[in-house]
């Protein structure tokens, strides 16, 4: 067992990090993986000093590792999905706020541009799943007022490092775009 602490410790055959008895995270080469909910000052500082590995935080690491749904270790590459979500920026008046991709035509908009969108989020996610992402960022309200749920004429953009997709908040689901 690489650097143990009473309640928290690294696996060295799995590469998980457990913390109070929950696999909390695990080892991906020079950093440690780390669920977000578990993102405590006294674990970052144990592994950072006692494991002598950086520290990443990311969602869904601990439902992923307790259901057996994450595959993990040396042998497995990690793959960089990322999600945006770009939202209007706020000009006073809403006429392109809430309309529909066709509604945008025909009010002569025409296709949304990255000038008209500021970036609200930014993180990791597992897997490329839209419904997944609707249903977890429709239901988000922002602490810090720079964004708010996830709406129609919002663009989630979803990229792997390399390529990366655009997509629509329509009316009745997600239309890709160029953006």
């Amino acid at each position: 067992v690489m650097g143990q602490k009473k309640d928290i410790y690294v696996d060295d055959l799995e590469g998980i990090l457990h913390y109070f008895g929950n696999p909390a995270g695990y080892i991906d080469g020079d950093k440690v993986v780390v669920d977000s909910i578990f993102d405590k000052q006294d674990l970052v500082d144990y592994i950072e000093n006692e494991v002598g590995k950086k520290v990443e935080t990311k969602d869904g690491v601990f439902s992923s590792l307790v259901e057996g749904k994450f595959r993990y270790g040396p042998d497995v590459p990690i793959k960089n999905l990322r999600i945006r979500i770009y939202q209007l920026i706020p000009t006073g008046h809403l006429p392109k706020q809430f309309v529909s991709l066709y509604e945008r035509r025909e009010k002569g908009f025409g296709e949304p541009t990255r000038e008209e969108y500021k970036l609200t989020y930014e993180g990791q996610i597992e897997k490329f799943d839209l419904e997944d992402i609707w249903d977890r960022f429709s239901r988000f309200i922002s602490r810090d007022e720079r964004a708010h749920a996830l709406a129609i004429s919002d663009i989630v953009e979803l990229t792997d490092g390399v390529n990366s997709r655009c997509f629509y908040i329509d009316t009745y689901g997600f239309a890709e775009i160029s953006f």
